[in-house]
């Protein structure tokens, strides 16, 4: 009976160590939350240990990243409409704030940079769109940038890419 126990206990370890366990990879951070609340530094690349279930481990990567915006319909100056889409290159510089500061970055940051795209159109006409579109790319990038920042993200660069009327 004693052997029994022995082996479900040891079982149960193993179980628990390999719970417990986590490989974070080159490029990625492991943010640790312990009782949902966020240790101070994320852990950095290797054979990690989070103690479950005190403890959770999540992988952010903090390698550059490039966001695809869908097209969408852009008003221009003088009401005339234009479609247009984006790239944005970007960043997780703080792995554990951009995990705190939104619950999805990468939805946070699309939504964002659509809103921005929209407000920022009305300041320029079609022919700056289609034929100068660095000026408002720019505009965008800077204001996406001050709101990045707080999550943790710094934007490495936004181009805009206009697809037509």
């Amino acid at each position: 009976m004693s052997e029994f126990v022995a082996m479900l206990v040891l079982a149960g370890f193993l179980i628990w160590l390999w719970s417990s366990l986590y490989k974070i990879k080159e490029g990625e951070r492991g943010v640790v939350l312990r009782l949902g609340r966020m240790l101070s530094e994320p852990k950095l690349p290797g054979l990690r240990l989070a103690y479950w279930p005190v403890e959770m481990m999540f992988r952010v990567p903090v390698e550059p990243q490039t966001l695809t915006i869908a097209s969408q319909e852009l008003v221009a100056k003088g009401d005339a409409e234009i479609k247009a889409g984006a790239t944005c290159r970007f960043q997780v510089v703080d792995a554990g704030r951009a995990l705190a500061q939104v619950e999805n970055y990468l939805y946070a940051l699309d939504s964002l940079a659509k809103q921005v795209m929209q407000q920022v159109a009305g300041q320029f006409s079609v022919e700056e769109m289609m034929y100068a579109p660095e000026a408002m790319s720019q505009q965008v990038r800077r204001s996406l940038e001050v709101v990045a920042r707080e999550w943790g993200i710094e934007i490495l660069s936004f181009e805009l890419l206009c697809d037509g009327l």
